[in-house]
């Protein structure tokens, strides 16, 4: 076998998708989903999610603080928790760590983890250290359980349903746009809109009420949360289904921080609306229109934003003044090479 290319999905997809268990019967939900869901009774069920960050991957030390660092790994965590309509209850770290850390490192990066495990009811009660030969590198498997309505899942929408987001799309990825511009420039900045936008990209908000209150409700049909970008996700969504989706561009909500600064710092601010990632804001399908889900659930309505409609045509398009925009499929995903024969 010569060289080869795969991006992180065709790697799980090609050798981790088809590992089967002897206790089949239990895993409701495993590889595929914001996190795995296991059956432990009558309406019980665990959920277990599991996200890392590696320096100068997924962050650079010159703009995100350990404090920080700690938070938005927790927070990402969570997240794919409020993706299942889940609440999240405990929590394993596993941490590698070079020889030097710059004082104060770990005093740092403790003191936001406890913060945000206070902040979401969160327990520690394990985990793993070890020495790292270069970057830091940490991660999380979270668990947390559902509520008696069990848990939203992907890959089951139904045509000529309505697609909703919650808050505002494109925040992340223009706050990351900025800090990697300028990132003291941007840490020291005291115009708002510079610290809305960055404070988006390092310290996002799980929706976790929202979640539980959609799945308890019974509004959503499937439920994801916008990590990968607004296409990648409606594409995880619609996985195994012959169906695809139109979304109206203007219709996506942005916030007017967006509005103001992405023409200065990025040259398609469509890009990072609609495949910018990290704003771990919800997307999800339902068969209520707008009207009616204002009707029955108006602090959810409130909440959210009708974007576009679920459709028999196989394909994501996206209309913008009436006419079909070019896009990029997918959002962010990391690229590997392996080399040589094997």
């Amino acid at each position: 076998m010569g060289d080869r290319s795969w991006d992180e999905f065709e790697i799980i997809r090609r050798f981790f998708s088809r590992m089967g268990s002897p206790f089949a019967e239990e895993i409701q939900t495993g590889i595929g989903d914001d996190a795995a869901v296991v059956k432990r009774g009558k309406d019980a069920w665990t959920l277990v999610t599991h996200d890392m960050m590696v320096e100068d991957v997924h962050y650079r030390a010159s703009w995100m603080s350990p404090f920080n660092l700690a938070r938005k790994l927790s927070k990402v965590n969570i997240s794919d928790i409020a993706a299942m309509a889940g609440t999240p209850e405990y929590a394993l770290l596993s941490i590698a760590l070079p020889d030097t850390l710059p004082a104060g490192w770990l005093e740092d990066f403790s003191e936001g983890l406890q913060m945000t495990f206070l902040e979401y009811g969160v327990s520690l009660i394990g985990g793993d250290t070890s020495r790292s030969p270069g970057p830091v590198m940490v991660a999380i498997t979270l668990m947390g359980s559902c509520g008696p309505w069990g848990p939203l899942l992907r890959h089951a929408p139904n045509a000529h349903e309505t697609l909703y987001v919650s808050g505002t799309l494109g925040d992340a990825a223009l706050g990351l746009a900025i800090l990697n511009h300028d990132p003291l420039a941007a840490a020291h900045s005291d115009e708002e809109d510079v610290a809305y936008l960055t404070r988006r990209h390092l310290d996002p908000t799980p929706r976790l009420e929202l979640g539980q209150m959609l799945a308890a409700k019974g509004l959503a049909t499937t439920l994801i949360d916008i990590s990968d970008g607004l296409i990648g996700d409606l594409e995880h969504l619609l996985e195994g289904v012959t169906l695809g989706a139109e979304i109206t561009y203007d219709a996506i909500p942005r916030s007017p921080a967006f509005t103001r600064l992405a023409p200065r710092f990025h040259p398609t601010p469509e890009a990072l609306i609609l495949s910018g990632g990290e704003d771990y804001e919800l997307l999800f399908t339902s068969p209520h229109a707008p009207s009616e889900l204002k009707k029955r659930a108006p602090l959810v309505a409130e909440r959210v934003t009708a974007i576009g409609k679920i459709t028999e045509t196989g394909e994501i398009t996206v209309v913008k003044d009436g006419k079909p925009i070019r896009m990029e499929s997918g959002g962010f995903r990391h690229q590997f090479h392996q080399k040589g024969t094997s």
